[in-house]
């Protein structure tokens, strides 16, 4: 009767996440998040805007809890509930945590959806400041197209089939598997570090234990570990990134384990003033930092296992572990975007800039005018903000202007097509002797 309620549950979970989930999308798709933009020097994030872009994010992210929930129940109650392992504390489903575990993994590293299985600390979503959202709301194909195409490219126009496709990939078949990844992998560290015993110190013993192997594979798949490996065969770096993915999942679920288990032993038990203040003061804590969008996971994010182009543009506000102190900004999604004014530059630097930009980005694009029109930098000013370090010396400088696009892939990233390196624009200002003040936080090169 039990276990019936808890599937009933889960159906539940899953219809209210998918209908989250496409509140949210819809949302994002017609472009609430972003202000109007009709002149460079009107543009501001009202608070109106603030809290539109903080509801989103919480239709996302309670979209992925309900989802997360529903489809964790209903793999409880079908995926090999009878194939019982006795461990002496009781018999548990010990083929069901594999085959979720491993299932799930292969399948995300088989549609190069690896990246997926990621979720804080390995990988952080900042909320801003700036016009453009950080990658919410998109989908398998916008992310391929954006990463291997270079700045400016021209849209191809999608089959319906294709966006059909698209659209069942990245918004059931991925999140599906990914959550039967972390589902297995934690049910795993409870069987293996945990036994499920009776005894509250096995419990603490597997939370001690979930800390020390979060914390080691989350710092050797870190940037600055990584980064002494060098590796010239494609294909040998290419399984080495996605080794350091399947290592970094893990990680992260020991690390969500640990902090789970520490607030259910010493923080109220999970009782409903505890669940109720973790609920409401992690997203004080987190729209205070800017980083509230962290509480968004699959099905509203995604990530892909791609090299990307060297003139890709860059995710917006997306930043890997460790996360810059300069990048969280306080309230940053109601904060106004860091800009170069280029009446603080002279003119002539202005032209020099957009010549240098012109001549070393667009010429790829020469040949459409719409996409030239919408590529060119405003002399006005540029939105900049660092990328996501797995591009050294290329961050985004996004222009203001409204893309006269309305395709699939531009839906979901509007300014994709508007973004120029940002060693390219500091090397124009470098050449005209100019310096910018601010330049070396708004233009890292990492």
């Amino acid at each position: 009767e039990k276990f019936g309620t808890h599937e009933s549950s889960g159906w539940d979970s899953c219809w209210i996440g998918w209908c989250l989930t496409g509140l949210g999308v819809t949302l994002m798709w017609t472009g609430l998040w972003r202000p109007p933009v009709q002149k460079v020097d009107t543009v501001r994030v009202t608070t109106l805007r603030a809290a539109l872009r903080w509801f989103i994010v919480y239709v996302l992210g309670m979209a992925a809890v309900n989802l997360w929930r529903g489809v964790w129940y209903l793999t409880d109650y079908h995926l090999l509930p009878d194939t019982l392992t006795d461990n002496g504390e009781g018999e548990w489903p010990l083929a069901s945590f594999w085959t979720s575990s491993v299932v799930g993994s292969s399948f995300c590293f088989m549609v190069c959806c690896g990246a997926s299985l990621l979720a804080p600390p390995a990988i952080f979503l900042l909320d801003g400041p700036g016009v453009n959202s950080p990658p919410l709301a998109v989908t398998a194909l916008s992310t391929y197209y954006s990463l291997t195409q270079p700045a400016g490219t021209p849209e191809v126009p999608v089959p319906w089939y294709w966006i059909a496709g698209d659209i069942l990939l990245s918004f059931f078949a991925v999140p599906i598997m990914v959550v039967w990844f972390w589902r297995g992998s934690w049910l795993l560290m409870d069987y293996y570090l945990w036994g499920f015993s009776l005894s509250d110190q096995d419990v603490h013993h597997s939370i001690g234990w979930s800390f020390l192997i979060g914390v080691v594979l989350i710092f050797l798949t870190s940037e600055t570990v990584f980064a002494q490996i060098k590796v010239r065969n494609e294909i040998l770096d290419g399984a080495l990134n996605r080794l350091r993915t399947y290592l970094l999942a893990w990680g992260t679920v020991n690390y969500w384990r640990m902090v789970w288990y520490i607030w259910d032993e010493f923080l109220g038990d999970p009782t409903y003033w505890s669940c109720w203040l973790a609920h409401w003061g992690s997203l004080a804590v987190l729209t205070a930092l800017g980083c509230v969008s962290c509480i968004v996971a699959p099905a509203s994010t995604l990530g892909m296992d791609l090299k990307p182009h060297p003139k890709a543009a860059d995710e917006p506000l997306f930043s890997n572990v460790p996360v810059p102190a300069e990048d969280l900004v306080p309230l940053a999604i109601g904060r106004q975007p860091p800009v170069v004014q280029a009446n603080m530059v002279p003119k002539e630097t202005v032209k020099q800039m957009e010549s240098y930009i012109a001549s070393s980005v667009m010429a790829s694009v020469a040949q459409d005018p719409e996409t030239a029109a919408s590529v060119k930098t405003s002399s006005k000013q540029a939105w900049a903000k660092s990328g996501t370090g797995s591009r050294p010396g290329y961050s985004s400088a996004r222009t203001e202007t409204e893309s006269a696009r309305q395709g699939y892939v531009s839906v979901q990233r509007p300014d994709w097509d508007r973004r120029v390196g940002s060693s390219e624009l500091m090397l124009a200002l470098s050449t005209a002797g100019v310096s910018v003040r601010g330049s070396s936080s708004h233009f890292r090169s990492r």
